[in-house]
């Protein structure tokens, strides 16, 4: 299994959500709304786009 770490940068309307490969290689970055419903979409849409 890889790994995959994901940051957070909290905002007061939206967040960007930045996944990093064990490398410190930027997998993938996304703006979402500030809330955990978008937040949790969010780390599921990377994580699926990295089992393909």
């Amino acid at each position: 299994m890889n790994s995959l770490f994901v940051g957070i940068d909290v905002r007061s309307i939206s967040n960007v959500v930045c996944f990093m490969n064990p490398d410190g290689s930027k997998h993938n970055s996304l703006s979402v709304q500030n809330n955990l419903n978008d937040i949790i979409k969010a780390c599921f849409v990377c994580y699926d786009e990295r089992l393909l």
